[in-house]
């Protein structure tokens, strides 16, 4: 039983060191996005826009960034293409109700 605590607690602390940059534009979407992450023991560090995210950006390093795809007139692959063109590679989700094929390949 012990062997299965310290199991947990190393995955726990492992979570924990994981943090998520999310840019969502809707608040309620992003709550609960939020909620959701934070319960599995994510660190989340969030944004409301483009420029709200690239501040997070510029100041610390993140494991994955979860990006809405339509951000009010912006959109969310632009800012993968901007990270991605400074060099980052780190791993990135991209949220959508999107249903235009196009869009979503686009972001692939």
């Amino acid at each position: 039983m012990a062997g299965t605590c310290r199991a947990n607690e190393t995955l726990g602390n492992a979570l924990s060191t994981h943090s998520i940059l999310l840019v969502e534009d809707n608040p309620r979407i992003c709550v609960h996005i939020e909620q959701i992450l934070r319960t599995a023991g994510y660190a989340v560090t969030s944004s409301k826009s483009p420029a709200e995210f690239f501040d997070a950006w510029s100041a610390r390093r993140h494991s994955l960034y979860l990006v809405d795809l339509r951000l009010g007139e912006e959109d969310g692959s632009e800012i993968i293409d901007r990270v991605r063109t400074a060099g980052d590679e780190t791993p990135a989700l991209v949220l959508s109700a999107e249903c235009n094929v196009d869009a979503k390949v686009t972001c692939l």
